[in-house]
């Protein structure tokens, strides 16, 4: 669980320093192919966050996809701390309902 100290780190963060978090938190090893699980890819720039493509199957893969935050444009820093406020404290079911 998160505390509401680590929320308001977050949103001092950058996108940057977001972006490599999550990167870090998806792939500890470095990135692998969701569909071939090979470790060679290219990373595609131009793009707010990192697209990677794989040198074997060509698939491509951003840092998003499969993720809560897919099809989001919310940035990153706000995604991290709406998730670290909301799992600082417990949740009832009639809360969320």
């Amino acid at each position: 669980m998160f505390s509401n100290e680590t929320a308001l780190r977050f949103l001092q963060y950058s996108e940057q320093k977001c972006a490599d978090l999550l990167m870090q938190a998806r792939w500890p090893g470095g990135f692998r192919c969701p569909g071939c699980g090979s470790a060679a890819h290219y990373r595609i720039s131009g793009r707010r966050l990192p697209l990677f493509a794989c040198a074997s199957c060509r698939r491509q893969c951003s840092l998003i996809s499969g993720t809560v935050m897919e099809r989001s444009r919310v940035p990153l820093r706000k995604w991290f701390t709406a998730i670290a406020l909301i799992s600082s404290r417990p949740i009832s079911a009639a809360a969320l309902a």
